[in-house]
């Protein structure tokens, strides 16, 4: 499966998805101005990495790591949508698991991994970051 490589911006969060190398990542900040189109893309994405999991019988699982320092309400909709999308991987016996990783002095965007988990039931791996990392 051909990788998804989108290059930060001011308003756009680094995504890697790319099985190859079994690296998932989304970091930085997300607040695009067209939420739904820089989204889709992403869900569109994982759409075809589940089906092609699916029809190789392949379930080799994966660790998505979420760094994101700051989300707008448009963005948390969609980041919520992308973890029940991932819901559907685990639902087919295809192991996943979410690094939320936060700042060790933001508790807010720990307590938003708290409620993304809460609301996804996808598990999550808080990971604790120091402001020099």
């Amino acid at each position: 499966m051909k990788p998804l490589i989108i290059e930060s911006t001011y308003k756009a969060p680094k995504i890697i998805l790319d099985p190859d190398s079994n690296l998932f990542e989304i970091s930085g900040k997300s607040r695009p101005e067209n939420v739904t189109e820089f989204y889709e893309q992403i869900f569109n994405w994982f759409y075809s990495f589940h089906k092609e999991l699916i029809s190789q019988n392949k379930k080799d699982g994966f660790i998505l790591k979420i760094y994101i320092v700051y989300f707008n309400s448009s963005s948390a909709k969609y980041i919520l949508n992308l973890l029940k999308i991932l819901g559907r991987f685990i639902s087919d016996g295809i192991p996943v698991r979410i690094d939320w990783c936060f700042d060790e002095e933001d508790e807010v965007m720990k307590e938003m991994g708290e409620d993304m988990a809460s609301l996804s039931q996808v598990p999550f791996n808080y990971i604790t970051m120091s402001s020099n990392q």
